[in-house]
């Protein structure tokens, strides 16, 4: 349930931004995982898709499910750009309350909920942070250490 009065069924539009490229293998399982966890948690909610260029029927295995699924939009590029730049033109095009980037590859999606009740919260940014597992430093010491990695490249 959600926190601070806050009711996940009517009072909040979620927005996922992912970008994909080349995902037509699976993004058929992550399309229906999304959607099921969205659905069953929020009445309004958008997945927003940039298609980052791909070579192969991924915006045409996208297409068939978006008459399928709901609440799926698709944004094709017709060259591929900088996979940051992807996200902001997906971020351009969402409309939520709360708006979530996944890189859909990778990320996992369970983390959803958890970041909508902490963005509801009073906190102003929530950001989710994939670690290896065996990483054993305190959460501040890892979130320092990847912002380090990030800024110096080392």
């Amino acid at each position: 349930m959600m926190k601070h009065g806050l009711n996940p069924q009517s009072d909040v539009l979620v927005s996922v931004v992912s970008p994909i490229c080349n995902a037509e293998s699976w993004i058929g399982e992550y399309l229906q995982a999304i959607s099921a966890l969205l659905g069953h948690e929020y009445k309004d909610y958008e997945i927003v898709l940039v298609d980052n260029g791909s070579t192969d029927n991924t915006v045409a295995v996208v297409e068939q499910l978006q008459q399928e699924l709901r609440n799926i939009q698709l944004y094709s590029l017709a060259r591929p750009i900088p996979h940051e730049s992807a996200f902001v033109v997906g971020l351009e095009q969402a409309i939520g309350d709360v708006v979530i980037t996944l890189a859909a590859a990778y990320d996992p999606i369970d983390p959803i909920l958890e970041m909508v009740q902490l963005a509801y919260s009073g906190v102003d940014l929530v950001y989710g942070l994939l670690l290896p597992p065996d990483y054993e430093g305190k959460p501040a010491d890892r979130c320092f250490h990847a912002a380090t990695l990030y800024a110096t490249g080392d």
